[in-house]
C-alpha cells in the first residue's frame, strides 16, 4: 500500500481539526497547562504536527474536548484574550485537572486580600455599631434623665394642683364667709339705721313732751300769776 505523504496530510489534519471543532461535545472539563512551562498547540495530536499557537503559558485554562488521549494528545479548546476560540491538540502530560501552584497562590493572595478587606469592612461595620450603640446608650441615659425630670415635674404640678385646689376651696370658704359677715353686716347697719331712727323719735317725743309739758307749766304759772295779781296777792 502507498503510503501519502505526510506534508499531505497536514492539511486534511487542519481540516479535520475545524470540522471537529465545529462538533458540539458534553464532554467538556477544564484543564490547566502545568507549572513553568510554555507548550504548543499542535493542529493533528502528532509531535511534528503544524503549531496552531507555538506556546500557551503555564497556568492557560483550556476546555478538554475528547475523553482520553490520543497519541499522549488532548484535544482541547481557549480563548484567547481578544474573544477569538481556538482549538488543537496538546501533550497530555502537560495538563493538569487544578490552578498551578502559582494562580493558586495568586487565589489565596486574592482571597486573603479580599476577606481582610471584609474583615476592614466588618470592623468599621463593628466599629460603628458600638458607636451607635455607645450613642443610642446616652440617648437611653438622656431619655431617663429627662423622664425622671418630666416625672418630678409632673409630682410637682399635681402637688400645686393639689394646694391650688385646697386654695380654691379656702377662697370659697372665704367667699361665702365674706358674703354671710356681708350680709350680718348689712343686717346689723339695717339695725342701727332702725335704732338710730327709734332714737331720734324717742328723743323727737320726749322733747315734745317736755316742751309742752313746760308750755303747760308755763301756761299754769302764768295763769296762777294772773289770778294772784287779780285777788291782790297769793292765797
Amino acid at each position: 500500500m502507498k503510503q501519502i505523504p505526510r506534508h499531505w496530510t497536514r492539511p486534511f489534519g487542519v481540516i479535520l481539526v475545524g470540522v471537529l471543532g465545529l462538533i458540539p461535545t458534553s464532554n467538556a472539563a477544564p484543564a490547566y497547562v502545568r507549572d513553568t512551562l510554555y507548550v504548543p498547540l499542535r493542529a493533528t495530536p502528532d509531535y511534528e504536527s503544524d503549531f496552531v499557537r507555538k506556546a500557551l503559558v503555564s497556568g492557560t485554562q483550556v476546555e478538554t474536548l475528547s475523553d482520553r488521549a490520543e497519541n499522549g494528545y488532548r484535544w482541547v479548546r481557549f480563548q484567547e484574550a481578544n474573544g477569538n476560540t481556538v482549538d488543537g491538540y496538546i501533550e497530555a502530560q502537560y495538563l493538569v485537572s487544578e490552578p498551578i501552584a502559582k494562580d493558586q497562590l495568586q487565589g489565596v493572595k486574592t482571597a486573603l486580600e479580599a476577606a481582610e478587606q471584609s474583615n476592614n469592612l466588618l470592623t468599621i461595620e463593628l466599629k460603628t455599631a458600638l458607636d451607635a450603640k455607645v450613642q443610642a446608650n446616652a440617648a437611653a441615659t438622656s431619655s431617663r434623665a429627662a423622664l425622671m425630670e418630666t416625672q418630678a415635674n409632673l409630682e410637682r404640678l399635681q402637688a400645686l394642683s393639689r394646694d391650688a385646689q385646697i386654695t380654691a376651696e379656702q377662697l370659697t370658704n372665704t367667699k361665702e364667709k365674706n358674703r354671710q359677715l356681708a350680709a350680718d353686716l348689712a343686717k346689723l347697719q339695717a339695725a342701727q339705721s332702725q335704732q338710730h331712727d327709734d332714737v331720734h323719735k324717742r328723743w323727737f317725743l320726749t322733747g315734745s313732751g317736755v316742751v309742752f309739758i313746760s308750755l303747760l307749766i308755763g301756761f299754769w304759772v302764768s295763769r296762777r300769776i294772773y289770778h294772784r295779781s287779780l285777788s291782790g296777792g297769793w292765797s
